[in-house]
């Protein structure tokens, strides 16, 4: 509302009948209308850089990436060649033991530190299993595959997908 807006709205609270003791009228001009209350800063002021520091508490810190698509996708297609082989040959010794269609079970092999869960997904549903790799097994991916799965990551998948 602009300073004649709220003059004229004064003049019509002035003129207007008195009310009796049991209403109370509050004067239109002394309300803010929608929309201006988010302008109304103090003289001291010190309101804004308050809001910013609490947000930035919120949001906590985030790591900017500096890298564009080109060198994400040349990231990916590195490190799906480093993994090729080791995929290949996982893979055959999957199809080796793969019987009726069905996925092999899992390799016998000694507890480690290195093992790691991973949520797979089949066509029947989902489940949390924990894979233990081999002492030749560099990448995840080549321990999922022996088994029958694909990791939807290439470094650390978290998820895999049923191959069969």
């Amino acid at each position: 509302m602009s300073s004649e807006d709220r003059a004229l709205v004064e003049e019509m609270d002035a003129s207007a009948p008195p009310m009796d003791h049991q209403h109370i009228y509050e004067a239109a001009y002394t309300s803010m209308p929608p929309g201006e209350e988010g302008f109304d800063l103090s003289h001291e002021g010190g309101e804004h850089e308050v809001f910013e520091e609490f947000v930035h508490k919120l949001a906590g810190v985030r790591h900017i990436d500096h890298r564009n698509r080109r060198n994400q996708v040349q990231l990916r297609n590195k490190q799906w060649a480093e993994q090729y082989e080791d995929l290949v040959n996982a893979y055959l010794q999957y199809s080796e033991q793969e019987q009726e269609g069905l996925v092999a079970e899992g390799m016998i092999v000694e507890e480690t530190e290195r093992e790691f869960q991973v949520e797979v997904v089949d066509i029947f549903g989902r489940k949390t299993c924990t894979f233990a790799p081999l002492m030749i097994d560099i990448y995840a991916n080549a321990t999922l595959i022996r088994e029958g799965y694909i990791g939807t990551s290439l470094v650390h998948p978290t998820t895999a997908i049923s191959i069969r």
